[in-house]
């Protein structure tokens, strides 16, 4: 089973990171979609049916 996850991180190394991590030690989790602000992540959740996601993976430290 496919797990869907939305990334939040606005540094794009440590998006990079996070990807490549979840690459190599979850294959099961397909990353749907990814921004960069607390704006982004609110416009992804509210996005259409086709980018629902099961778990987020949010930065603690954003610049808005």
């Amino acid at each position: 089973m496919t797990t869907r996850a939305l990334l939040i991180e606005d540094e794009p190394e440590g998006l990079e990171n996070l990807c490549n991590m979840l690459a190599k030690y979850c294959p099961e989790v397909e990353v749907v979609a990814t921004g960069a602000s607390n704006a982004d992540l609110l416009r992804l959740a509210a996005d259409d049916r086709d980018r629902q996601f099961d778990v987020a993976f949010l930065d603690i430290s954003l610049p808005d």
